[in-house]
């Protein structure tokens, strides 16, 4: 099982900045505003090629409430480093977008992330299956 090689974590103006590298040579790259719970991911390949990119916004909406937003904000990034901490290799998978007068428009690109024998999909914005959506956190 490869770990993660390195991270380092700066403060970049009013943000945050995880870089993530594997021994593989893929490296991913978060920026974490400090003031709204939204976060961006890219994937770059060891020639610093950015291959793939996301990120992921919280909201108060349903289940997600003032008292636990920040809560589910912070599970869902620490998922996201778990699973890349746990894969080793990565893929890039396109899928179709949708078409309009003969032309496909908005492609895809999904990570897929070989995890413990099998190719699963990551992305930010996702919580564990039985992660239980607390109604507040003191």
């Amino acid at each position: 099982m490869e770990i993660i090689s390195t991270y380092e974590v700066s403060e970049v103006n009013s943000n945050w900045e995880v870089i993530i590298s594997k021994a593989s040579g893929f490296y991913f790259r978060l920026f974490i505003p400090k003031d709204i719970n939204e976060w961006f991911v890219g994937l770059f390949n060891s020639s610093k090629d950015k291959i793939w990119s996301d990120w992921s916004d919280w909201y108060l909406d349903g289940e997600i409430n003032k008292g636990n937003v920040e809560y589910c904000f912070q599970k869902d990034i620490e998922y996201f480093i778990e699973r890349i901490g746990l894969a080793t290799d990565f893929k890039v998978v396109e899928e179709s977008g949708f078409k309009l007068l003969g032309k496909e428009f908005s492609k895809i690109k999904n990570l897929e992330a070989f995890i413990n024998e099998k190719w699963v999909q990551i992305a930010p914005g996702e919580l564990p299956e039985d992660f239980e959506i607390p109604k507040s956190v003191v």
